[in-house]
């Protein structure tokens, strides 16, 4: 066996511990979009609550700001952005 082939047995109760979501149903349809996991609930609820108090500006120090894209170079005799 190779390193990577090897994993470690995931500890079901403790994930199903962990996801407020499962303390009182059994969550079949994930359909791409899981429950989210305590820390990740407690994380997003976070941000959410200095965005309201900050609106994103102020609150986001030490989060770079993404940057604006250059808008593309135009060629001549083309007009528009069709192809």
């Amino acid at each position: 066996m190779t390193a990577t082939s090897v994993r470690a047995p995931l500890d079901i109760a403790r994930l199903r511990a962990d996801t407020p979501g499962c303390r009182e149903r059994v969550h079949l349809n994930n359909a791409g979009a899981g429950l989210m996991p305590a820390p990740a609930l407690r994380a997003a609820r976070d941000h959410l609550e200095l965005e309201a108090r900050d609106a994103g500006g102020p609150g986001a120090r030490g989060t770079p700001r993404p940057r604006r894209p250059r808008p593309a170079p135009r060629r001549p005799g083309r007009r528009g952005g069709g192809g």
